[in-house]
């Protein structure tokens, strides 16, 4: 099925990168990577069926396969998030770019795509 949203951004300000799935019913999973960075990354999430994933620089930082309530898809929230009907929580960095794929991707044309990406930054994963 169908999530509400996927938000991808930075907790609470920090530079912790997280991606967010939200279904309609308000349940929702929150992927997080531990780390914090203050360099460019190239931040992905991803979810196939139940399977959901957070990727920085092409590395799977954390995973979660608990299933969410269908819902209708409403939008993505990329640098900032959505929360209480208001966007808040702005990243205070650069977004290079970004891309919505509807459809399934493989790891390794995902790989290919953030290898893209790192390279529009001025990078080499």
């Amino acid at each position: 099925g169908n999530v509400g949203y996927i938000d991808v951004n930075f907790a609470a300000g920090s530079n912790f990168p997280r991606a967010i799935f939200k279904a309609d019913s308000g349940n929702q999973v929150t992927l997080s990577d531990s780390q914090s960075y203050s360099t460019s990354k190239v931040v992905t999430s991803r979810k196939i069926g139940n399977s959901k994933t957070l990727r920085v620089d092409g590395v799977i930082k954390q995973s979660d396969t608990n299933s969410l309530t269908p819902g209708t898809w409403t939008g993505s929230y990329i640098g900032a998030r959505y929360a209480s009907g208001s966007v808040t929580s702005f990243h205070g960095g650069d977004v290079h770019c970004a891309i919505l794929l509807k459809g399934a991707i493989t790891d390794s044309e995902l790989l290919t795509l953030e290898k893209f990406i790192a390279k529009l930054q001025g990078r080499q994963l």
